[in-house]
């Protein structure tokens, strides 16, 4: 009866092994579901936030080409103007030795 007995208990032992290691294994597997789709999410909110950075960065490179189309602008408006100030006054040091 003992042999019987140990017989037994070895099976009830290899049984309740094999069954831990499944649920074991079924529980890392859910786990692994879960953390893929976490992570996943993780994922595509730093992608959306990525995007709407290269979005702000593309505003901001637009609006400095726009500025330097202005500054070109100016530059080329005050160049003529310090011209036209140069002839003004050589025009009045004219006049002024005249009178």
């Amino acid at each position: 009866m003992q042999i019987d007995l140990a017989m037994l208990v070895a099976l009830v032992g290899i049984i309740g092994g094999i069954i831990s290691s499944s649920l074991a294994i079924l529980n890392s597997r859910s786990n692994k579901k879960r953390n893929d789709k976490a992570e996943g999410q993780q994922i595509g909110v730093i992608l959306t936030k990525l995007e709407d950075i290269k979005t702000t960065i593309d505003g901001i490179n637009r609006r400095s080409e726009i500025h330097e189309e202005d500054n070109i602008k100016i530059v080329t408006r005050l160049t003529a103007v310090e011209e036209s100030a140069k002839s003004a006054h050589k025009r009045i040091d004219t006049l002024e030795t005249k009178i």
